[in-house]
């Protein structure tokens, strides 16, 4: 019932489903019914991190921070975090400001389905591989 509390705090700290399931690497339907509350914990206590729910908890905020790729231009692993962004549910208009990109061509960029986000060099963002697969596994 640990995840329970997690998950309530979680979901009162203001972030997606999709999100929660980031961290918990629980069923989508489970993280529904607990914020619905049709599961409820048998006794109320604070919310416990494990170690790597914390790590991918720590990691999806860094994510949230939108930083920009110390890239040139528009490159390869720019459009593959913008991939990942997306299915991070960040706005649209949050990586076209964050990336001075036009409406089309994020939307171009998004439409390309060749681009796999799992793929990032996510040493460009100061995330371990091994970190930066685990938090994108459920995704």
């Amino acid at each position: 019932m640990k995840k329970v509390t997690l998950i309530r705090y979680l979901a009162e700290q203001g972030l997606p489903q999709k999100a929660i399931r980031v961290i918990t690497q629980e069923k989508q339907s489970y993280i529904s019914k607990v914020i619905n509350r049709s599961i409820r914990p048998k006794e109320e206590a604070a919310p416990d991190f494990s170690r790597n729910e914390a790590k991918r908890y720590d990691i999806l905020f860094s994510l949230y921070n939108l930083v920009k790729l110390p890239t040139y231009g528009i490159e390869l692993e720019d459009k593959r975090y913008i991939h990942l962004l997306s299915a991070l549910m960040v706005s649209e208009d949050s990586i076209r400001s964050m990336y001075g990109i036009s409406k089309t061509l994020l939307k171009k960029i998004l439409a390309d389905k060749s681009i796999n986000f799992k793929d990032l060099n996510s040493e460009l963002l100061g995330i371990a591989k091994e970190d930066y697969l685990d938090l994108v596994s459920v995704l």
